[in-house]
């Protein structure tokens, strides 16, 4: 945490960034009366926790890769840092699919939205 800026603004742009990077448990809200489960009361909130859970362990363990690669500095100066990861891991050659991937993990996130809007 060495060098990090704690003024108001960095703080509430952490702030706004972590909320909307775990925003999409709202669309359960949503979605929860199309459910027709048998034991609704129980089962959706071990989804939810559970679902929560796997997402935080892996946010986590993707972090603590990159710290085991990178440097603090590369993963500051890297404009995406999962590409630098994969380049330092495996080479160029898979790095050009990492915008790929994203791409096509948003549409899931659009789907999601859709959903959610309807």
């Amino acid at each position: 945490m060495k060098g990090s800026n704690y003024n108001p603004g960095a703080l509430v742009l952490a702030i706004y960034q972590g909320n909307w990077a775990f925003g999409g448990f709202t669309t359960l809200n949503y979605g929860s009366e199309e459910i027709e489960i048998v034991n609704f009361q129980k089962t959706l909130p071990r989804a939810s926790l559970g679902g929560l859970i796997i997402s935080a362990v892996i946010y986590v363990l993707v972090n603590v890769s990159y710290f085991a690669i990178l440097t603090p500095q590369e993963i500051i100066d890297s404009s995406a840092v999962a590409t630098t990861f994969i380049q330092r891991t495996v080479g160029n050659g898979p790095a050009f699919a990492v915008p790929a991937v994203v791409g096509f993990l948003l549409i899931g996130t659009l789907n999601g939205d859709v959903f959610s809007w309807s």
